[in-house]
């Protein structure tokens, strides 16, 4: 579905002090390329590496993904707007991502773990990148 449009630059934000992303060979960065995204820091052969700000600032991701636990008991629930874990990323205006107000937290139940319900994951995310494409 995806396969012939444009990529779009994904930052996955684990956790923000130390700030961890993910690499290339994690599950969830296959979820980022399935739904015709790139990782920012998929040439990187650490599960979960740590990296800098100014690293992200230099590769402009155009969304910007994080994880928290879920607004409720139900798996796959959209949070409720919580986004303070990426909220450090508004200082800089000039990121795409911020810029367009793509700032995503997903339910770390239907995205962090390796089971079925990495597909309800998959959905939201496609569906974040795919709005972030529209944003060109």
């Amino acid at each position: 579905m995806y396969s012939g449009k444009k990529p779009v630059r994904v930052f996955y934000q684990v956790w923000n002090a130390p700030l961890m992303t993910i690499g290339g060979p994690h599950l969830i960065s296959d979820v980022i390329k399935l739904c015709g995204g790139t990782n920012v820091f998929d040439r990187l052969d650490v599960l979960a590496p740590v990296v800098d700000a100014e690293a992200v600032i230099a590769a402009d991701p155009q969304v910007i993904v994080g994880a928290s636990a879920p607004a409720s008991n139900i798996p796959g629930q959209a949070m409720a707007g919580d986004e303070r874990d990426l909220a450090m990323w508004r200082r800089w205006p000039q990121i795409a991502a911020v810029r367009n107000r793509r700032l995503l937290v997903l339910d770390a139940a239907v995205i962090t773990r390796h089971t079925p319900r990495i597909l309800i994951g998959a959905r939201q995310l496609c569906a974040a990148i795919n709005a972030a494409r529209r944003d060109r």
